[in-house]
Protein backbone atom coordinates (compact mmCIF):
# COMPACT_ATOMS: atom_id res chain seq x y z
CA UNK A 1 0.00 0.00 0.00
CA UNK A 2 2.89 2.38 0.80
CA UNK A 3 4.26 1.69 -2.68
CA UNK A 4 0.94 2.69 -4.22
CA UNK A 5 0.79 5.90 -2.19
CA UNK A 6 4.28 6.86 -3.30
CA UNK A 7 3.43 6.87 -7.03
CA UNK A 8 3.87 10.33 -8.57
CA UNK A 9 3.23 11.94 -11.95
CA UNK A 10 4.67 9.74 -14.72
CA UNK A 11 4.86 12.46 -17.41
CA UNK A 12 7.05 15.51 -17.85
CA UNK A 13 6.11 18.89 -16.39
CA UNK A 14 4.28 21.14 -18.87
CA UNK A 15 3.98 24.86 -18.18
CA UNK A 16 0.89 26.90 -19.07
CA UNK A 17 2.32 28.43 -22.25
CA UNK A 18 3.42 25.07 -23.69
CA UNK A 19 0.03 23.58 -22.80
CA UNK A 20 -1.66 26.27 -24.91
CA UNK A 21 0.57 25.40 -27.87
CA UNK A 22 -0.13 21.66 -27.52
CA UNK A 23 -3.86 22.34 -27.21
CA UNK A 24 -3.80 24.44 -30.38
CA UNK A 25 -2.06 21.65 -32.32
CA UNK A 26 -4.60 19.08 -31.18
CA UNK A 27 -7.59 21.39 -31.73
CA UNK A 28 -6.52 21.99 -35.33
CA UNK A 29 -7.86 18.50 -36.04
CA UNK A 30 -11.26 19.21 -34.47
CA UNK A 31 -14.34 20.97 -35.75
CA UNK A 32 -15.19 21.61 -32.12
CA UNK A 33 -12.23 23.76 -31.10
CA UNK A 34 -13.28 23.52 -27.44
CA UNK A 35 -12.99 19.73 -27.19
CA UNK A 36 -9.56 19.69 -25.53
CA UNK A 37 -10.15 21.19 -22.10
CA UNK A 38 -7.07 22.64 -20.42
CA UNK A 39 -8.70 22.56 -16.98
CA UNK A 40 -10.35 19.16 -16.46
CA UNK A 41 -11.48 18.43 -12.90
CA UNK A 42 -11.43 22.15 -12.13
CA UNK A 43 -13.26 22.98 -8.89
CA UNK A 44 -15.62 25.97 -8.92
CA UNK A 45 -16.52 27.14 -5.42
CA UNK A 46 -19.09 29.88 -4.66
CA UNK A 47 -18.84 31.57 -8.06
CA UNK A 48 -21.41 32.92 -10.51
CA UNK A 49 -21.52 31.08 -13.83
CA UNK A 50 -22.82 33.46 -16.51
CA UNK A 51 -20.40 33.09 -19.40
CA UNK A 52 -20.72 31.71 -22.91
CA UNK A 53 -19.77 28.03 -22.73
CA UNK A 54 -21.38 27.02 -26.01
CA UNK A 55 -19.75 23.87 -27.39
CA UNK A 56 -17.11 23.77 -24.67
CA UNK A 57 -15.88 20.65 -22.92
CA UNK A 58 -16.38 21.00 -19.16
CA UNK A 59 -16.72 17.31 -18.43
CA UNK A 60 -15.98 16.04 -14.91
CA UNK A 61 -16.04 19.50 -13.36
CA UNK A 62 -16.93 20.22 -9.74
CA UNK A 63 -19.29 23.02 -8.75
CA UNK A 64 -20.02 23.86 -5.10
CA UNK A 65 -22.45 26.59 -3.98
CA UNK A 66 -22.39 28.11 -7.44
CA UNK A 67 -25.05 30.25 -9.14
CA UNK A 68 -25.77 29.48 -12.80
CA UNK A 69 -27.53 32.58 -14.10
CA UNK A 70 -27.61 33.74 -17.72
CA UNK A 71 -24.98 31.25 -18.90
CA UNK A 72 -24.99 29.88 -22.45
CA UNK A 73 -24.76 26.10 -22.03
CA UNK A 74 -25.83 25.16 -25.55
CA UNK A 75 -24.07 21.92 -26.57
CA UNK A 76 -21.83 22.21 -23.49
CA UNK A 77 -20.28 18.96 -22.33
CA UNK A 78 -20.73 18.60 -18.57
CA UNK A 79 -20.93 14.81 -18.37
CA UNK A 80 -19.63 13.28 -15.15
CA UNK A 81 -19.70 16.57 -13.25
CA UNK A 82 -20.67 17.11 -9.60
CA UNK A 83 -23.02 19.92 -8.54
CA UNK A 84 -23.33 20.49 -4.79
CA UNK A 85 -25.63 23.19 -3.41
CA UNK A 86 -25.93 24.94 -6.77
CA UNK A 87 -28.76 27.22 -7.96
CA UNK A 88 -29.78 27.22 -11.61
CA UNK A 89 -31.60 30.34 -12.79
CA UNK A 90 -32.60 30.97 -16.44
CA UNK A 91 -29.75 29.75 -18.62
CA UNK A 92 -29.57 28.43 -22.15
CA UNK A 93 -29.87 24.65 -21.83
CA UNK A 94 -30.06 23.32 -25.40
CA UNK A 95 -28.52 19.96 -26.35
CA UNK A 96 -26.53 20.15 -23.11
CA UNK A 97 -24.76 16.98 -21.98
CA UNK A 98 -25.48 16.40 -18.28
CA UNK A 99 -25.16 12.64 -18.37
CA UNK A 100 -23.74 10.68 -15.41
CA UNK A 101 -23.75 13.81 -13.24
CA UNK A 102 -24.30 14.06 -9.50
CA UNK A 103 -26.68 16.78 -8.26
CA UNK A 104 -26.95 17.25 -4.49
CA UNK A 105 -29.09 19.88 -2.76
CA UNK A 106 -29.52 21.89 -5.96
CA UNK A 107 -32.37 24.08 -7.18
CA UNK A 108 -33.51 24.59 -10.79
CA UNK A 109 -35.91 27.51 -11.09
CA UNK A 110 -37.83 29.16 -13.97
CA UNK A 111 -35.85 27.68 -16.83
CA UNK A 112 -36.35 25.50 -19.89
CA UNK A 113 -34.22 22.51 -20.77
CA UNK A 114 -34.36 21.53 -24.45
CA UNK A 115 -32.95 18.29 -25.88
CA UNK A 116 -30.78 18.03 -22.79
CA UNK A 117 -29.37 14.64 -21.76
CA UNK A 118 -29.43 13.68 -18.10
CA UNK A 119 -29.17 9.89 -18.53
CA UNK A 120 -27.61 7.94 -15.65
CA UNK A 121 -27.47 11.04 -13.44
CA UNK A 122 -28.36 11.04 -9.76
CA UNK A 123 -30.36 13.77 -8.04
CA UNK A 124 -30.58 14.03 -4.26
CA UNK A 125 -32.56 16.66 -2.34
CA UNK A 126 -32.95 18.68 -5.54
CA UNK A 127 -35.86 20.98 -6.44
CA UNK A 128 -37.21 21.78 -9.90
CA UNK A 129 -39.61 24.74 -9.73
CA UNK A 130 -41.41 26.33 -12.71
CA UNK A 131 -39.31 24.36 -15.20
CA UNK A 132 -40.13 23.13 -18.69
CA UNK A 133 -38.49 19.92 -19.96
CA UNK A 134 -38.65 19.76 -23.76
CA UNK A 135 -37.49 16.45 -25.30
CA UNK A 136 -35.18 15.83 -22.36
CA UNK A 137 -33.69 12.38 -21.80
CA UNK A 138 -33.48 11.11 -18.21
CA UNK A 139 -33.13 7.37 -18.77
CA UNK A 140 -31.53 5.35 -15.94
CA UNK A 141 -31.54 8.38 -13.63
CA UNK A 142 -32.28 8.35 -9.89
CA UNK A 143 -34.28 11.00 -8.03
CA UNK A 144 -34.28 10.74 -4.24
CA UNK A 145 -35.94 13.26 -1.91
CA UNK A 146 -36.52 15.57 -4.87
CA UNK A 147 -39.39 17.93 -5.71
CA UNK A 148 -40.93 18.87 -9.05
CA UNK A 149 -43.22 21.88 -8.56
CA UNK A 150 -45.25 23.46 -11.37
CA UNK A 151 -43.26 21.76 -14.13
CA UNK A 152 -44.05 20.54 -17.64
CA UNK A 153 -42.50 17.30 -18.81
CA UNK A 154 -41.74 16.00 -22.26
CA UNK A 155 -39.30 13.40 -21.11
CA UNK A 156 -37.79 9.99 -21.73
CA UNK A 157 -37.52 8.32 -18.31
CA UNK A 158 -36.99 4.64 -19.04
CA UNK A 159 -35.62 2.74 -16.04
CA UNK A 160 -35.66 5.91 -13.92
CA UNK A 161 -36.27 5.71 -10.16
CA UNK A 162 -38.37 8.23 -8.24
CA UNK A 163 -37.79 7.65 -4.53
CA UNK A 164 -39.36 9.73 -1.75
CA UNK A 165 -40.04 12.34 -4.42
CA UNK A 166 -42.85 14.91 -4.74
CA UNK A 167 -44.66 15.64 -8.02
CA UNK A 168 -46.74 18.78 -7.43
CA UNK A 169 -48.68 20.31 -10.34
CA UNK A 170 -46.67 18.53 -13.03
CA UNK A 171 -48.01 18.29 -16.58
CA UNK A 172 -46.98 15.27 -18.63
CA UNK A 173 -46.86 15.88 -22.38
CA UNK A 174 -46.15 13.31 -25.09
CA UNK A 175 -44.38 10.90 -22.78
CA UNK A 176 -44.84 7.69 -20.86
CA UNK A 177 -43.48 6.12 -17.71
CA UNK A 178 -42.50 2.70 -19.08
CA UNK A 179 -40.11 0.83 -16.77
CA UNK A 180 -39.86 3.73 -14.31
CA UNK A 181 -40.01 2.95 -10.59
CA UNK A 182 -42.12 4.64 -7.93
CA UNK A 183 -40.83 4.22 -4.37
CA UNK A 184 -42.82 6.13 -1.78
CA UNK A 185 -43.68 9.05 -4.07
CA UNK A 186 -46.18 11.80 -3.29
CA UNK A 187 -48.27 13.58 -5.92
CA UNK A 188 -50.57 16.57 -5.97
CA UNK A 189 -52.61 17.90 -8.87
CA UNK A 190 -51.12 15.58 -11.48
CA UNK A 191 -52.69 13.54 -14.25
CA UNK A 192 -50.90 10.28 -15.10
CA UNK A 193 -51.10 8.79 -18.63
CA UNK A 194 -53.80 6.08 -18.80
CA UNK A 195 -51.88 3.39 -20.74
CA UNK A 196 -48.53 3.42 -18.97
CA UNK A 197 -49.45 2.93 -15.31
CA UNK A 198 -49.19 -0.90 -15.52
CA UNK A 199 -45.70 -0.48 -17.00
CA UNK A 200 -44.42 1.31 -13.88
CA UNK A 201 -42.80 -0.68 -11.09
CA UNK A 202 -45.16 -0.04 -8.15
CA UNK A 203 -47.36 2.09 -10.42
CA UNK A 204 -50.61 0.20 -9.91
CA UNK A 205 -49.86 -0.33 -6.25
CA UNK A 206 -49.44 3.41 -5.85
CA UNK A 207 -52.65 4.27 -7.73
CA UNK A 208 -54.70 1.68 -5.84
CA UNK A 209 -53.53 2.72 -2.36
CA UNK A 210 -52.78 6.44 -2.50
CA UNK A 211 -54.91 9.23 -1.08
CA UNK A 212 -53.00 11.81 -3.14
CA UNK A 213 -54.79 14.25 -5.41
CA UNK A 214 -54.22 12.48 -8.74
CA UNK A 215 -56.17 11.84 -11.94
CA UNK A 216 -55.60 9.56 -14.92
CA UNK A 217 -55.97 10.78 -18.50
CA UNK A 218 -59.07 9.77 -20.45
CA UNK A 219 -60.41 10.85 -23.84
CA UNK A 220 -63.88 10.51 -22.33
CA UNK A 221 -63.26 13.08 -19.62
CA UNK A 222 -61.06 16.14 -20.05
CA UNK A 223 -60.59 16.29 -16.27
CA UNK A 224 -59.41 12.69 -16.26
CA UNK A 225 -60.46 9.67 -14.22
CA UNK A 226 -60.22 9.30 -10.48
CA UNK A 227 -58.02 6.50 -9.20
CA UNK A 228 -61.14 4.51 -8.32
CA UNK A 229 -62.59 4.99 -11.81
CA UNK A 230 -59.30 3.91 -13.39
CA UNK A 231 -59.21 0.74 -11.31
CA UNK A 232 -62.54 -0.29 -12.82
CA UNK A 233 -60.58 -1.05 -16.00
CA UNK A 234 -58.12 -3.44 -14.35
CA UNK A 235 -59.94 -6.60 -15.41
CA UNK A 236 -60.11 -5.35 -19.01
CA UNK A 237 -56.41 -4.56 -18.91
CA UNK A 238 -55.68 -7.99 -17.48
CA UNK A 239 -57.67 -9.73 -20.23
CA UNK A 240 -56.14 -7.54 -22.94
CA UNK A 241 -52.54 -8.18 -21.88
CA UNK A 242 -53.22 -11.90 -21.46
CA UNK A 243 -54.70 -12.14 -24.97
CA UNK A 244 -51.85 -10.13 -26.52
CA UNK A 245 -49.10 -11.94 -24.55
CA UNK A 246 -47.85 -8.66 -23.13
CA UNK A 247 -46.63 -10.17 -19.89
CA UNK A 248 -44.74 -7.27 -18.30
CA UNK A 249 -47.81 -5.14 -17.44
CA UNK A 250 -49.69 -8.35 -16.63
CA UNK A 251 -47.12 -9.23 -13.97
CA UNK A 252 -47.51 -5.77 -12.44
CA UNK A 253 -51.30 -6.15 -12.37
CA UNK A 254 -51.05 -9.47 -10.53
CA UNK A 255 -48.53 -7.96 -8.09
CA UNK A 256 -50.91 -5.09 -7.31
CA UNK A 257 -53.63 -7.67 -6.61
CA UNK A 258 -51.23 -9.74 -4.47
CA UNK A 259 -51.69 -12.75 -6.76
CA UNK A 260 -48.01 -13.59 -6.57
CA UNK A 261 -48.18 -17.12 -8.03
CA UNK A 262 -49.87 -15.78 -11.16
CA UNK A 263 -47.36 -12.93 -11.27
CA UNK A 264 -44.46 -15.40 -11.14
CA UNK A 265 -46.03 -17.64 -13.82
CA UNK A 266 -46.60 -14.65 -16.10
CA UNK A 267 -43.02 -13.57 -15.54
CA UNK A 268 -41.77 -16.97 -16.70
CA UNK A 269 -43.92 -16.74 -19.83
CA UNK A 270 -42.56 -13.25 -20.47
CA UNK A 271 -38.97 -14.44 -20.19
CA UNK A 272 -39.60 -17.29 -22.61
CA UNK A 273 -41.28 -15.03 -25.17
CA UNK A 274 -38.57 -12.38 -24.88
CA UNK A 275 -35.90 -14.98 -25.66
CA UNK A 276 -37.89 -16.41 -28.56
CA UNK A 277 -38.33 -13.01 -30.21
CA UNK A 278 -34.80 -11.91 -29.25
CA UNK A 279 -36.07 -9.03 -27.06
CA UNK A 280 -33.13 -9.51 -24.69
CA UNK A 281 -33.48 -6.05 -23.17
CA UNK A 282 -36.74 -7.20 -21.60
CA UNK A 283 -34.97 -9.91 -19.59
CA UNK A 284 -33.62 -7.40 -17.09
CA UNK A 285 -36.99 -5.69 -16.74
CA UNK A 286 -38.72 -8.97 -15.93
CA UNK A 287 -36.02 -9.88 -13.41
CA UNK A 288 -36.47 -6.51 -11.68
CA UNK A 289 -40.12 -7.42 -11.07
CA UNK A 290 -39.05 -10.24 -8.74
CA UNK A 291 -38.33 -7.61 -6.10
CA UNK A 292 -42.08 -7.01 -5.80
CA UNK A 293 -43.19 -10.66 -5.79
CA UNK A 294 -43.38 -12.03 -2.26
CA UNK A 295 -41.57 -15.18 -1.13
CA UNK A 296 -39.27 -15.73 -4.10
CA UNK A 297 -36.34 -17.57 -2.55
CA UNK A 298 -32.67 -17.30 -3.47
CA UNK A 299 -32.92 -20.88 -4.75
CA UNK A 300 -35.78 -19.94 -7.08
CA UNK A 301 -33.74 -17.00 -8.37
CA UNK A 302 -30.84 -19.33 -9.10
CA UNK A 303 -33.17 -21.75 -10.88
CA UNK A 304 -34.57 -18.86 -12.88
CA UNK A 305 -31.09 -17.94 -14.10
CA UNK A 306 -30.46 -21.51 -15.23
CA UNK A 307 -33.91 -21.51 -16.87
CA UNK A 308 -32.93 -18.42 -18.88
CA UNK A 309 -29.63 -20.00 -19.93
CA UNK A 310 -31.44 -23.21 -20.93
CA UNK A 311 -33.98 -21.31 -23.04
CA UNK A 312 -31.17 -19.38 -24.72
CA UNK A 313 -29.35 -22.65 -25.49
CA UNK A 314 -32.36 -23.75 -27.54
CA UNK A 315 -31.94 -20.75 -29.87
CA UNK A 316 -29.73 -20.65 -32.92
CA UNK A 317 -28.38 -17.16 -32.32
CA UNK A 318 -26.63 -15.10 -34.94
CA UNK A 319 -23.40 -13.40 -33.93
CA UNK A 320 -25.04 -9.97 -33.66
CA UNK A 321 -27.81 -11.52 -31.51
CA UNK A 322 -25.19 -12.94 -29.15
CA UNK A 323 -23.67 -9.48 -28.89
CA UNK A 324 -27.08 -8.02 -28.02
CA UNK A 325 -27.65 -10.76 -25.43
CA UNK A 326 -24.27 -10.14 -23.81
CA UNK A 327 -25.25 -6.51 -23.18
CA UNK A 328 -27.95 -7.63 -20.74
CA UNK A 329 -27.03 -11.09 -19.43
CA UNK A 330 -24.51 -9.83 -16.81
CA UNK A 331 -27.15 -7.44 -15.46
CA UNK A 332 -29.68 -10.29 -15.38
CA UNK A 333 -27.29 -12.41 -13.32
CA UNK A 334 -26.65 -9.51 -10.98
CA UNK A 335 -30.39 -8.99 -10.45
CA UNK A 336 -31.02 -12.66 -9.78
CA UNK A 337 -28.01 -13.41 -7.61
CA UNK A 338 -26.87 -10.26 -5.87
CA UNK A 339 -29.79 -7.85 -5.69
CA UNK A 340 -32.15 -10.19 -3.90
CA UNK A 341 -33.41 -9.62 -0.38
CA UNK A 342 -31.08 -12.36 0.82
CA UNK A 343 -27.65 -11.53 2.17
CA UNK A 344 -24.41 -12.17 0.35
CA UNK A 345 -21.05 -13.24 1.71
CA UNK A 346 -17.87 -14.14 -0.14
CA UNK A 347 -15.29 -16.57 1.17
CA UNK A 348 -11.97 -17.24 -0.54
CA UNK A 349 -10.36 -20.64 -0.01
CA UNK A 350 -6.70 -21.43 -0.68
CA UNK A 351 -6.09 -25.13 -1.32
CA UNK A 352 -3.12 -27.39 -1.98
CA UNK A 353 -4.70 -28.81 -5.16
CA UNK A 354 -2.54 -28.62 -8.29
CA UNK A 355 -4.06 -27.00 -11.35
CA UNK A 356 -4.36 -30.31 -13.23
CA UNK A 357 -5.72 -32.51 -10.42
CA UNK A 358 -9.39 -32.56 -11.41
CA UNK A 359 -10.24 -35.59 -9.27
CA UNK A 360 -9.34 -33.66 -6.13
CA UNK A 361 -11.29 -30.65 -7.35
CA UNK A 362 -14.38 -32.86 -7.68
CA UNK A 363 -13.88 -34.22 -4.14
CA UNK A 364 -13.54 -30.68 -2.76
CA UNK A 365 -16.70 -29.52 -4.53
CA UNK A 366 -18.67 -32.56 -3.36
CA UNK A 367 -17.48 -32.11 0.23
CA UNK A 368 -18.52 -28.44 0.32
CA UNK A 369 -21.84 -29.17 -1.35
CA UNK A 370 -22.73 -31.91 1.15
CA UNK A 371 -23.03 -29.20 3.82
CA UNK A 372 -23.94 -26.04 1.90
CA UNK A 373 -26.71 -27.37 -0.34
CA UNK A 374 -29.31 -27.25 2.43
CA UNK A 375 -28.03 -24.08 4.06
CA UNK A 376 -27.86 -21.47 1.30
CA UNK A 377 -27.69 -20.72 -2.39
CA UNK A 378 -24.07 -20.58 -3.45
CA UNK A 379 -21.71 -20.68 -6.37
CA UNK A 380 -18.08 -21.82 -6.39
CA UNK A 381 -15.69 -20.12 -8.77
CA UNK A 382 -12.44 -22.01 -9.28
CA UNK A 383 -9.48 -19.78 -9.99
CA UNK A 384 -6.82 -21.48 -12.04
CA UNK A 385 -3.84 -20.70 -9.91
CA UNK A 386 -1.46 -23.45 -8.88
CA UNK A 387 -2.51 -24.53 -6.32
CA UNK A 388 -6.22 -23.93 -6.93
CA UNK A 389 -8.14 -21.16 -5.21
CA UNK A 390 -11.89 -21.24 -4.76
CA UNK A 391 -14.29 -18.30 -4.34
CA UNK A 392 -17.51 -19.18 -2.51
CA UNK A 393 -20.30 -16.72 -3.25
CA UNK A 394 -23.05 -17.33 -0.68
CA UNK A 395 -26.61 -16.01 -0.60
CA UNK A 396 -28.47 -16.64 2.61
CA UNK A 397 -30.16 -15.03 5.58
CA UNK A 398 -27.84 -13.09 7.89
CA UNK A 399 -28.66 -15.29 10.88
CA UNK A 400 -27.39 -18.38 9.04
CA UNK A 401 -23.94 -16.96 8.38
CA UNK A 402 -22.52 -18.06 11.74
CA UNK A 403 -23.74 -21.63 11.21
CA UNK A 404 -22.19 -21.71 7.72
CA UNK A 405 -18.86 -20.41 8.99
CA UNK A 406 -18.79 -22.92 11.84
CA UNK A 407 -19.52 -25.75 9.42
CA UNK A 408 -16.75 -24.60 7.07
CA UNK A 409 -14.43 -24.41 10.07
CA UNK A 410 -14.97 -28.11 10.74
CA UNK A 411 -14.58 -29.07 7.06
CA UNK A 412 -11.38 -27.08 6.65
CA UNK A 413 -9.98 -27.74 10.15
CA UNK A 414 -9.58 -24.00 10.67
CA UNK A 415 -10.45 -22.30 13.94
CA UNK A 416 -12.84 -19.39 13.58
CA UNK A 417 -12.74 -18.44 17.24
CA UNK A 418 -10.85 -15.22 16.53
CA UNK A 419 -13.84 -13.63 14.79
CA UNK A 420 -15.38 -12.22 17.93
CA UNK A 421 -17.93 -10.05 16.12
CA UNK A 422 -19.72 -12.99 14.51
CA UNK A 423 -19.53 -15.41 17.40
CA UNK A 424 -23.13 -16.24 18.21
CA UNK A 425 -23.09 -18.64 21.13
CA UNK A 426 -26.73 -19.51 20.55
CA UNK A 427 -26.03 -20.58 16.96
CA UNK A 428 -24.93 -24.19 17.09
CA UNK A 429 -24.58 -26.87 14.48
CA UNK A 430 -27.08 -29.67 14.72
CA UNK A 431 -25.71 -33.17 15.35
CA UNK A 432 -26.55 -34.06 11.77
CA UNK A 433 -24.65 -31.01 10.44
CA UNK A 434 -21.66 -31.85 12.64
CA UNK A 435 -21.73 -35.39 11.25
CA UNK A 436 -21.89 -34.13 7.64
CA UNK A 437 -19.05 -31.65 8.17
CA UNK A 438 -16.84 -34.16 9.98
CA UNK A 439 -17.39 -36.69 7.21
CA UNK A 440 -16.50 -34.05 4.60
CA UNK A 441 -13.32 -33.15 6.55
CA UNK A 442 -12.31 -36.82 6.79
CA UNK A 443 -12.88 -37.26 3.05
CA UNK A 444 -10.59 -34.29 2.32
CA UNK A 445 -7.89 -35.59 4.66
CA UNK A 446 -8.17 -39.08 3.16
CA UNK A 447 -7.59 -37.60 -0.30
CA UNK A 448 -4.70 -35.42 0.95
CA UNK A 449 -6.67 -32.24 0.27
CA UNK A 450 -6.03 -29.27 2.49
CA UNK A 451 -7.75 -25.88 2.73
CA UNK A 452 -4.70 -23.88 3.67
CA UNK A 453 -6.12 -20.38 4.22
CA UNK A 454 -9.55 -18.78 4.40
CA UNK A 455 -10.47 -15.17 3.67
CA UNK A 456 -13.90 -13.81 4.56
CA UNK A 457 -14.24 -11.01 2.01
CA UNK A 458 -16.52 -8.09 2.81
CA UNK A 459 -17.59 -7.57 -0.79
CA UNK A 460 -21.18 -8.64 -0.27
CA UNK A 461 -23.92 -6.91 1.70
CA UNK A 462 -22.98 -8.63 4.96
CA UNK A 463 -20.07 -6.82 6.56
CA UNK A 464 -18.19 -8.73 9.23
CA UNK A 465 -15.90 -6.80 11.53
CA UNK A 466 -13.02 -8.53 13.28
CA UNK A 467 -9.79 -7.84 15.09
CA UNK A 468 -8.20 -9.89 12.32
CA UNK A 469 -9.73 -7.68 9.63
CA UNK A 470 -7.42 -5.96 7.17
CA UNK A 471 -8.45 -3.92 4.13
CA UNK A 472 -12.05 -5.19 4.26
CA UNK A 473 -11.19 -8.90 4.54
CA UNK A 474 -10.74 -11.33 7.40
CA UNK A 475 -7.67 -13.49 6.99
CA UNK A 476 -7.54 -16.78 8.89
CA UNK A 477 -4.95 -19.51 8.92
CA UNK A 478 -4.40 -22.72 10.80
Amino acid sequence: MNELNSITNTGRIIDEKELEIITARLSANMKNKFFFNQEPYKAHDSVRINENYEGKNLRQSYFKDCLFDGANLRRTGLAGSVFFGCDFKPCLFIDTNLQSCDFRSCCFESLELEYTRMNKSSFYDTVFRNCVFSSVSMNDAIFEKCKFINCTWTLSIENTVFKNTLLDTVIFKEMNFEFATFENIKSNNVKFPFPTIPFIYNGLTYVSTTSDNIRITSAQNKDGLTAKEYLNYIEDLKDFYTATQNYFPLVNIFISQKEYKKAFSSLILGLKLSIQIRAFRMLKYYCKQLKYINNVSAHQRQELYYFILNEISKCDLKEFEKNALNLYLPEVKDLLYYQSQDKRLQILLDTNIDDNDYDKISILMFSLDSFLKNKCTYSLELRHNSPFQGLLDILTDAEKIDIILKGLAIISSITFGTIHAIQNRKARLSKNDEKICSKARDELEKSDISIVNVYVINNGNIYINSQNSSHGSIYLNK
